[in-house]
């Protein structure tokens, strides 16, 4: 079992969770929250949770904060892995202000069709991933994921549970759309705002993390009231309402104004990001689901299903209610950390966005493997169990092939020498030997003596005119320039052995003057020969 840490780092709080990964499923162990104070910030709040011993885990995974990760579609004219693999470096450098060496990036392709691919791709700028490992690094933490917080939550498509796991309910991502249809995670935070697109089984088709969330909120009441930005807070946590009726007090309805005025910007640019993904893709929205801190406002779910044309429900992506060790009032903002851990747990059709790479790569692989000896050594002994049955299936094979090859041979022999051999060599001196009907055959035939003829006659200024082969005697008949002509090729003939003996004919001069003519008359014994020399 491997113990999965999933670590929201917030602009308010640090939420941790802690999920327990089996082959067969998960299980969720822990929840825990530490608030961001002003003071000691992100580290105060980690250090708390390190005393504690709630970041102990066998793997953390963790989204940058804020909005340091930009994400953008790229469409490349072509769907090779290895093709996409090699050029999107030169496509996201064309996208940047700055240098690609600056930035750390990743991508993960959305969509192949006519031969084109969609891919989604993550930038974040190095000084910011070095910050953030350099102060989880302090508290002893070093994350083996580090993804974005728009981009996780595809984890939780993949899981498809919700908040109401009952047979029939549509609690989950995928459960009420069409099978054409999309879905979108809207995770309103306190800094950020994270929207996801896609369906159930973990198709995750369009990612975007972008500036505004509850501050500005906090900050419009603030301003209508004239209140600093703490009692501005208490009292949207506590009291915030964007619902206006009838019966809605003056002071409640100044309020919801300016919650309101607050929401417009991100409602906004959640609608812009929404017509942006079914303007690329061409698939209508089925159903929204909404978390984050934020998404505890009242009505706020309400007034997003008005302002986007699309019902929005509250988004509960851990499995069953009863008996979790999350709080019922923490379900809601326990979202991304559960889509982290389950990023960790390794869904087999979630994507593998992973901004450590290069430089940042994790290399706490061998730690982790330390405290997994146990199971290492069982699946050790399966592995050598497993190579001995094959071992021995292999062997039981090859003796049967074996006694196959030796019947054969015992017929072979049998019918060819009148006696059954089955040794090979044996068998083999027999056919060969003297008075077996192998003997009779020359050990080179006129057509090996030709070829060793010519080739040694080409190597001399010798023009052969007509050349007879028998296995015993080779005559030849030729021309060239002078005598020394025909010592030349008399001594390169004269070096294979298969030509015992070489007698001069007529050597005499052309009737013209200008050439030499000459008979050869070769003698053959190869009795010393066993096989032809190299380059016959």
């Amino acid at each position: 079992m491997a113990r999965i840490l999933g670590l929201d780092i917030g602009a308010r709080s640090v939420k941790a969770l802690l999920l327990e990964s089996t082959f067969r499923g998960f299980t969720v162990r822990s929840f825990t929250e530490a608030r961001l104070d002003e003071e000691t910030g992100l580290k105060g709040a980690l250090a708390s949770l390190q005393a504690n011993k709630h970041l102990a885990a066998d793997q953390v995974v963790v989204a940058v904060p804020g909005c340091g990760v930009a994400t953008q579609v790229l469409t490349l004219p072509f769907a090779d892995a290895r093709r996409i693999e090699a050029t999107i470096g030169f496509e996201v450098e064309g996208q940047l202000p700055y240098d690609l060496s600056e930035v750390v990036f990743d991508y993960q392709p959305l969509s192949s069709k006519d031969g084109k691919t969609e891919v989604l791709v993550g930038t974040v700028r190095k000084e910011v991933l070095t910050e953030l490992l350099e102060t989880l690094r302090e508290a002893g933490v070093d994350p083996r994921v580090v993804t974005t917080p728009a981009i996780v939550y595809q984890n939780v498509f993949a899981a498809g549970h919700g908040a109401a796991s009952s047979p029939g309910s549509a609690s989950a991502p995928g459960a009420s759309g069409a099978a054409e249809g999309v879905e979108a995670i809207i995770d309103l935070g306190h800094e950020r705002t994270s929207v996801c697109i896609g369906h159930a089984g973990g198709g995750l088709e369009y990612a975007r993390t972008f500036g505004g969330g509850g501050r500005e909120l906090t900050r419009a009441v603030a301003n209508e009231f004239k209140v600093s930005l703490t009692d501005a807070e208490v009292w949207k946590e506590t009291e915030g309402d964007v619902t206006l009726g009838p019966d809605t007090a003056p002071e409640m309805e100044r309020a919801a104004a300016a919650l309101l005025r607050g929401l417009a910007p991100i409602i906004r640019e959640i609608r812009s990001t929404l017509r942006a993904h079914q303007a690329r893709f061409r698939k209508p929205l089925t159903g929204c689901w909404l978390t984050g801190g934020t998404s505890r406002l009242k009505g706020l779910a309400a007034l997003l299903s008005r302002e986007l044309g699309v019902e929005v429900r509250e988004l509960d992506a851990l499995p069953g209610n009863g008996g979790s060790p999350v709080p019922a009032e923490s379900r809601a903002t326990a979202g991304q950390a559960f889509a982290l851990a389950m990023r960790g747990h390794g869904m087999a059709r979630a994507g593998r966005f992973n901004l450590r790479k290069g430089e940042f790569a994790f290399k706490g692989d061998l730690d982790y493997l330390r405290g997994k000896v146990s199971r290492l050594a069982a699946f050790a002994a399966v592995l050598a169990l497993l190579a001995g049955g094959f071992a021995f299936s292999q062997l039981h094979v090859l003796g049967k092939r074996e006694k196959a090859l030796d019947d054969a041979m015992c017929e072979m022999t049998t019918r060819v020498l009148g006696q059954c051999q089955r040794q090979y060599e044996v068998a083999l001196n027999m056919l060969k030997g003297t008075g077996s009907a192998a003997a009779s055959l020359p050990a080179l035939s006129a057509l090996d003596l030709f070829a060793e003829l010519t080739n040694r006659a080409e190597k001399t200024k010798v023009k052969v005119n007509e050349v007879e082969v028998q296995l015993e005697r080779i005559r030849l008949r030729g021309e060239t320039e002078s005598f020394d002509g025909v010592d030349q090729l008399v001594g390169a003939l004269g070096e294979y052995p298969c030509f015992d003996e070489i007698k001069r004919g007529r050597v005499q001069k052309s009737r013209d003057g200008t050439k030499v003519e000459f008979d050869l008359d070769i003698h053959v014994n190869c009795a010393k020969t066993a096989a032809p020399q190299e380059g016959a």
